[in-house]
């Protein structure tokens, strides 16, 4: 009876040593970097492909990634797995390893990495608020980065600041005018990841401004309604005389009278001038006329002498 204990003892961890052994071995140091999932291979890696997955929710996983290359690269939607964590097994045909899990995605590890910024605006300045996304880049690299804040006029050039708090105030900007915000990472005096969202704002006037203002409008209300008034007393004192001037004169001018009242003159109408077709021949007859007395006369004085 005892020799039938030893054999089933025995066939029990021979079973389960083979099952053993026809499992595989995971991946190690599965590590997330700029975008970029990658692991070692187990001891025994021939023939090894991978399956990655992604966790939707805090239990649903879906799959990314099958294929021998020991390297996930999400750069393309590096913002979608932001905040997820990924896990990572080993198959070769029927057989599968466990899956190993991958620290949670945070911003230091994507190239699209940003800060966020925030606008409080007040009547005299504006205060720009800067933060991580999360801690993980600041716990990365420390005091090498830095935030970069651009600020600029609507249609003007940037203006940069390198700054190493996370709390700027602007008091030298123009009222009225709208100014945009946006801030950048600095690693090693280096752009790092992407800027931040665009932030726009009107910049309010200032208290002493519009105490101004109105001064101002209270001072030129007053000198209208002083002009307004004077004019109105000085129609009302002369407001006879004013109206005897603006009366329109009765008389006809003498020039309409002359035109309408005067008799036209009378001319004779010209008479027709008829042609003489002998007028040309009376002149010349008395022409001829006149030589001949001419030449008498000269003939007299000859003889006289």
């Amino acid at each position: 009876m005892e020799w039938r204990i030893v054999f089933l003892v025995c066939e029990v961890f021979f079973i389960k040593h083979c099952a053993c052994s026809s499992k595989l071995s995971p991946p190690r140091r599965v590590n997330v970097r700029s975008s970029v999932l990658t692991w070692d291979p187990p001891v025994d890696h021939t023939g090894i492909t991978y399956a990655v997955q992604y966790n939707t929710t805090l239990s649903d996983w879906s799959g990314v990634y099958n294929s021998p290359q020991r390297m996930f690269n999400f750069t393309a939607a590096a913002e979608d797995f932001y905040g997820k964590r990924f896990r990572v097994r080993s198959e070769r045909g029927n057989q599968t390893s466990d899956w190993e899990m991958s620290k949670l995605v945070q911003c230091a590890h994507l190239h699209t990495c940003a800060p966020i910024i925030e606008l409080k605006v007040e009547t005299d300045k504006v205060h720009l608020l800067m933060k991580h996304r999360d801690q993980s880049v600041k716990e990365e690299n420390g005091r090498h980065i830095s935030f970069k804040p651009l600020y600029w006029k609507r249609n003007g050039t940037k203006n940069k600041r390198v700054f190493n708090s996370d709390h700027l105030v602007f008091k030298d900007l123009e009222s009225g005018e709208e100014y945009c915000f946006q801030v950048e990472y600095l690693l090693y005096e280096k752009p790092h990841g992407k800027p931040s969202r665009e932030v726009c704002t009107v910049i309010p006037e200032t208290s002493k401004q519009r105490n101004w203002r109105v001064i101002m409008f209270g001072v030129l209300t007053l000198i209208g309604l002083a002009i307004v008034g004077s004019f109105l007393y000085f129609f009302y004192t002369h407001h006879k005389r004013i109206k005897a001037l603006l009366q329109p004169p009765l008389d006809i001018p003498e020039h309409f009278e002359e035109f309408l009242f005067s008799d036209f003159p009378q001319h004779p109408a010209p008479h027709p001038v008829t042609e003489s077709y002998n007028f040309v021949s009376l002149v010349e007859e008395v022409a001829e006329d006149q030589d001949r007395r001419d030449l008498e006369n000269d003939v007299e004085n000859a003889s006289s002498t």
